[in-house]
């Protein structure tokens, strides 16, 4: 569902829908005297989707990498679609291809790869796809940046983790002021 307005009250504009399939699965079962929580990763697809989610800021699909290695424009894909209704393996993104996109060569899952690496984690930091996500004009924080910084941190879990900020997580941030 949407987010409530009472939470978000420094938004003047509702907040996206967040589909079911954007859930981070974490499962959580007792392990001796505390908790064990094992968290699935989420496919390529998945996190480029909930990355402009939660930027607001749809990624651009209009170039396809032809077999040969050439690329081609294409205008198939319009604004707004998501990494998840993109037909095929062709379309080119960087993104895609550097956290595990499903090349569809053979008919297994197994071709998908899934283990973390540091070309994934200099991308995230470094790379464009977040960078010029938050950048962008049409991205959300261009109206977080005009509100306190209590709103925007409660924003920012909002967005991200559909929940508040814990009391720990907050003391957390004074310690850090």
């Amino acid at each position: 569902g949407r987010m409530s307005g009472a939470l978000s009250p420094s938004l003047s504009h509702p907040a996206p829908r967040i589909p079911p399939h954007m859930t981070l699965i974490v499962l959580t079962a007792p392990s001796g005297a505390g908790k064990t929580t094992i968290a699935r990763r989420l496919m390529a697809e998945v996190l480029l989707d909930a990355i402009s989610s939660v930027t607001q800021v749809s990624p651009q699909f209009g170039t396809i990498t032809l077999a040969d290695g050439s690329t081609q424009k294409t205008e198939f894909y319009k604004d707004g679609t998501r990494a998840l209704q993109l037909f095929d393996s062709a379309v080119t993104s960087y993104f895609l291809k550097t956290f595990g996109r499903n090349e569809r060569e053979i008919t297994c899952e197994c071709e998908r790869s899934n283990k973390p690496s540091m070309v994934q984690i200099l991308h995230l930091s470094n790379g464009k796809t977040l960078n010029e996500n938050l950048r962008n004009n049409k991205s959300c924080v261009n109206a977080l940046i005009k509100t306190n910084t209590n709103d925007v941190i409660d924003e920012a879990y909002l967005r991200c983790l559909s929940r508040q900020p814990s009391a720990g997580e907050r003391k957390c941030r004074k310690r850090k002021n």
